[in-house]
């Protein structure tokens, strides 16, 4: 499953606060339970390509504060819905979704 909250070409800051794009991922992965649970029960779910902003990101928005709120919401939603492995789409050199600069210092 691939996750992507915001179209980056036209996200604001607000956007990163907004409750109800913080409990769309919720609804996903209800669906993608169901599915998995009807077809093959008991196998795990993976969610890889976690990021905020599609486009590959947002400068100065998803490299930066505001957009922790997201992924700290996806990280604990997923743990609290038995998700037991999140791979991030990119850390290093992609965009502006990166977690770490050219230097591996981490970006907020």
């Amino acid at each position: 499953m691939n996750c992507c909250y915001i179209d980056g070409r036209v996200v604001k800051v607000m956007d990163f606060l907004k409750t109800r794009l913080l409990d769309t991922l919720s609804d996903q992965i209800r669906k993608i339970q169901k599915v998995v649970n009807t077809y093959t029960p008991g196998k795990k779910i993976w969610l890889e390509g976690v990021v905020t902003t599609s486009a590959g990101g947002t400068n100065n928005l998803s490299d930066s504060y505001a957009a922790g709120f997201l992924w700290l919401n996806t990280l604990g939603m997923l743990a609290n819905q038995g998700i037991d492995v999140v791979i991030r789409h990119s850390f290093f050199d992609h965009g502006y979704n990166h977690l770490v600069d050219q230097n591996f210092n981490p970006l907020p």
